[in-house]
């Protein structure tokens, strides 16, 4: 979608897409209304404005999005984290433009003497472990639900293929006569 022939929509769309707020965004588009979140709301209500609102917001979050593979190999990276690689052949430390991809996504920031702080690996590993099924959680919801039915449906099957229980006569009986 082109940009909108309207500037002030166009500056509107800007910048609801960037900051998300009505008010705001009605300044920064020149509206002198009292009430900026209501004249916000009016014009986004226009649908050009929503449309060019909602393509633009996509440019912004594409680059931030994560699909499934991208998330499991950044767990991987943390998991795998080889504190040897941090560290040149003489024993200092490498600086942070020498790190490579992997090595970067470990760490987690520099403490005050320049060295650097390290994601901790438990949490990768456990995820991990539990997407490729090596672990089982017990406290998980769907295996609770998986074993509880799996039950009922155990004790379904048995009581159909249990043989019927034999039926006596159940008139009942009237007098204590009859029973001698």
């Amino acid at each position: 979608m082109p940009k909108l022939t309207n500037q002030s929509h166009e500056a509107f769309a800007q910048s609801f897409a960037a900051r998300r707020h009505f008010g705001e965004a009605a300044a920064l588009a020149g509206s002198k209304a009292d009430n900026l979140s209501q004249a916000g709301a009016q014009i986004y209500a226009r649908p050009e404005v929503k449309a060019r609102v909602r393509e633009l917001a996509d440019k912004i979050t594409k680059p931030l999005r994560m699909d499934a593979q991208r998330l499991i190999t950044e767990i991987a990276r943390m998991s795998s984290v080889d504190y040897r690689r941090f560290h040149h052949e003489d024993g200092t430390q490498k600086g942070p433009h020498e790190l490579d991809d992997d090595e970067a996504a470990c760490v987690r920031g520099v403490d005050r003497n320049g060295r650097y702080q390290f994601w901790d690996k438990n949490p990768p590993v456990q995820l991990l472990a539990k997407h490729y099924k090596l672990v089982g959680d017990e406290g998980d919801g769907v295996n609770a639900l998986a074993s509880a039915l799996a039950d009922r449906l155990k004790t379904a099957r048995q009581r159909v293929s249990a043989p019927a229980p034999r039926v006596v006569d159940s008139t009942p009986i009237d007098n204590q006569e009859d029973l001698a």
